[in-house]
């Protein structure tokens, strides 16, 4: 009688369990889907320094990450990003690219649009909602950073040429030649003087 004790007390203690797990597995995948909200971020121009996993901020505070980066049919960069569902996005919100110090690496600035604008929600079963990319400043200043670089290397180029091995040559010649006549000129200076 004992042994079949035992064997019960083991069972139970197993069935009791194994369904604490399923029950335990079901609440976090229940805490999961309603604690983040995905959305597509929309971008124009090139993504310099963003990866999936790159960090999202809203008003300069991490509330989410970059889950996958991808192409619409527009050849525009759409970063899908999973925030914490309280995150109060709206729908006049905008995203920016900022950079994260001096790595190369980018993050995901999301501004939090005028209060009295409605909650922008992402709802199970459609597609994201998209919140359309704005050029940060510093952005638009990398880029004009690079034509100013071509200008610089063009110029480099010809001011080497310039001053090339017989350009150097030639100019000393020149300014032999004028010395020679300044000393000319001084001496006439003089002899018209005495005339």
């Amino acid at each position: 009688m004992e042994t079949k004790a035992h064997h019960i007390l083991v069972g139970l203690f197993a069935v009791t369990l194994i369904t604490a797990g399923i029950l335990f597995t079901l609440w976090m995948a229940k805490v999961t889907s309603e604690e983040f909200s995905q959305y597509d971020i929309v971008f124009d121009g090139p993504v310099r320094g963003l990866r999936e996993s790159a960090e999202v901020r809203f008003n300069g505070i991490q509330v989410g990450e970059v889950k996958e980066l991808g192409l619409d049919e527009q050849s525009r960069v759409i970063a899908r990003i999973e925030v914490l569902s309280q995150t109060p996005l709206r729908v006049d919100s905008y995203a920016q690219l900022e950079p994260q110090g001096l790595t190369g690496l980018s993050y995901i600035l999301i501004s939090g649009g005028s209060p009295e604008a409605p909650r922008l929600e992402s709802q199970i079963g459609r597609p994201p909602p998209r919140i359309f990319a704005r050029r940060a400043q510093l952005e638009g200043l990398v880029e004009g950073s690079e034509d100013v670089l071509d200008a610089a290397q063009i110029a480099l180029i010809r001011l080497s040429d310039l001053l090339s091995e017989e350009n150097v040559d030639e100019v000393a010649e020149t300014l032999a030649n004028l010395r020679e006549i300044t000393e000319r000129l001084s001496e006439e200076g003089a002899l018209i003087e005495d005339a």
